[in-house]
């Protein structure tokens, strides 16, 4: 099995740099990377509050004006709003029978034959075979390993988010000058 091991690192692409891989949840990965701030030795930080007084937009105080017409154009907008949600209420439930409906045709279509759903790309913790600890990893991209490019020399490889400052300032001026060297012409 090493032999075999061993034949196949030869065809892919190796690191010794230890990178993040997205497997199974992303969320909980990316919240691994996060470092959190603390400020004064707490990491929680309480808005401050304060209030601000408005005054009435009428000159006299206590009084408003209580005819028909005000109480009309204060709720005519409303109710017009309230009907339209109602419609669209209406037209929502209509879809999901109709869409309803169409699962359960293709349900009794599809009856006869007997397919798993998949629902990960990943194979299953029950498909391992083997656990190997080694000082290289391989270098993959989309769930695949990267296979050794064919020119004979070594090439130097590294990955955009680990490396020096100054690499990273490099890439981004590169980056802005040909940005704005398409946007000129």
């Amino acid at each position: 099995m090493h032999e075999t091991r061993r034949e196949q690192s030869k065809d892919i692409l190796l690191t010794n740099v230890q990178y993040y891989t997205t497997v199974g949840n992303e969320e909980e990965n990316i919240l691994d990377l996060i470092d959190v701030p603390k400020v004064n030795g707490c990491v929680l930080e309480v808005p401050c509050w304060r209030q601000r007084l408005f005054s009435s937009c009428y000159t006299m105080e206590g009084t408003e004006n209580l005819s028909e017409d005000v109480f009309h154009k204060r709720h005519a907008r409303l109710e017009i709003d309230e009907r339209r949600r109602k419609r669209w209420d209406v037209q929502r439930i209509r879809e999901q029978r109709q869409l309803e409906k169409l699962r359960q045709r293709e349900r009794r279509n599809n009856a006869g034959e007997d397919s798993e759903e998949l629902y990960s790309l990943w194979p299953t913790s029950d498909d391992v075979g083997a656990v190997d600890i080694s000082p290289m990893l391989p270098v993959a991209a989309f769930g695949y390993n990267i296979p050794k490019f064919p020119d004979s020399k070594p090439i130097e490889f590294s990955l955009p988010w680990i490396g020096s400052e100054k690499t990273l300032n490099n890439t981004t001026s590169r980056l802005r000058h040909n940005s704005a060297k398409r946007a000129s012409t």
